[in-house]
């Protein structure tokens, strides 16, 4: 069957996705903040009007900014550690991905640097019809093909996360850094979202990330991701931007 399969359960369900994805049983950083909030003044005075009702504290002003950044599309790596709630047993992988904006659109490569038989991963979210593609190498040993899931994506799933930061509303300046001879903002905020598997429960996702301080585009995000079976630890180093990436979406059963 070409789609990934509805289980009786939504625990069952979110295990196997688990499996389909591989998982198994398995900087100090230099803050400045007084600094920082001088910079902040000059870029809330040539700030328009139409963000101050959102810019209640100096990081929050950053991440409107951030908004408006000229982004269309971002390449990116990938660090992931997935861990499960119930018992522990964690797997990592490293991979790399790409967004697209027009349409909005996400794509991870994973596989797996512990455990045997590596574990290798494509996944796909299509935002506009909220549609998620899977390919994996557990799922279909002998010849992995592209399968649809049944339910739209978590709102905290890997794939998910690489522009999840501009959604922050309560946003903190930690600090500045530099990361490779860049200036950046060190920004930090949590996101919540009513978990789709499990009935009056929440995910929670802390951010961390690191923006640009000359054009609000992002440099690293580190993500900790809690929902009611998972703990997962996202890092993604960006490589380049607005080079025109293409995210195609596949055809399923191939």
């Amino acid at each position: 069957m070409n789609e990934w399969l509805p289980v009786p359960t939504a625990l069952q369900h979110s295990h196997q996705r688990n499996r389909e994805r591989g998982v198994g049983p398995l900087g100090v950083l230099t803050l400045c903040v007084a600094s920082a909030l001088l910079l902040l003044a000059s870029i809330a005075g040539c700030g328009s009007g139409s963000t101050s009702n959102n810019a209640t504290s100096p990081g929050q002003q950053i991440i409107v900014k951030a908004r408006a950044a000229h982004l269309l599309d971002a390449t990116f790596t990938i660090t992931w550690t997935d861990q499960e709630a119930a018992t522990g047993a964690a797997q990592q992988f490293t991979g790399q991905g790409k967004v697209t904006l027009h349409p909005y659109r996400s794509e991870c490569s994973m596989q797996s640097i512990d455990g045997y038989p590596t574990n290798i991963f494509e996944d796909i979210i299509d935002y506009t019809t909220k549609a998620e593609y899977l390919k994996s190498n557990i799922l279909d040993p002998t010849g992995p093909i592209w399968r649809k899931s049944t339910r739209p994506p978590r709102a905290f799933d890997l794939t998910a996360m690489p522009l999840i930061y501009p959604q922050l509303t309560n946003a903190t300046l930690a600090g500045t850094d530099h990361m490779n001879s860049i200036a950046v903002w060190h920004i930090h905020g949590t996101l919540t979202a009513a978990d789709s598997f499990y009935t009056g429960k929440t995910d929670t996702a802390v951010l961390d990330v690191y923006l640009r301080q000359d054009n609000y585009l992002p440099v690293k995000l580190l993500a900790h991701v809690t929902t009611p079976d998972t703990i997962q630890d996202d890092t993604f180093v960006y490589t380049a931007f607005n080079t025109g990436v293409t995210i195609l979406l596949p055809t399923v059963g191939q």
